[in-house]
């Protein structure tokens, strides 16, 4: 898992699994936003995985996928939302 610090309220990763969730928690992240759709590789997890495991650490999780090269304003919108 790489995760890298934007601010000190805000980082950003690649994709996880359900198992870094708790590791994720450990190091005192409140949040989860994914960004990724459902479907997008096999070997990926859903997003359904991963609010299970948020949920269990007790973390807040967003699901909002964006597709490559179309991101729309609503999609800006909503992930700020989520932000705040």
């Amino acid at each position: 898992m790489d995760i890298k610090q934007i601010n000190e309220k805000t980082a950003v990763g690649g994709q996880i699994t359900a198992s870094e969730v708790k590791e994720i928690a450990a190091a005192g992240f409140r949040s989860i936003i994914c960004n990724r759709p459902d479907g997008e590789g096999a070997d990926k997890p859903f997003f359904a995985e991963i609010e299970k495991a948020a949920k269990s650490a007790g973390l807040k999780s967003r699901y909002i996928p964006i597709v490559s090269v179309k991101v729309r304003d609503e999609d800006a919108a909503k992930f700020g939302k989520a932000l705040d």
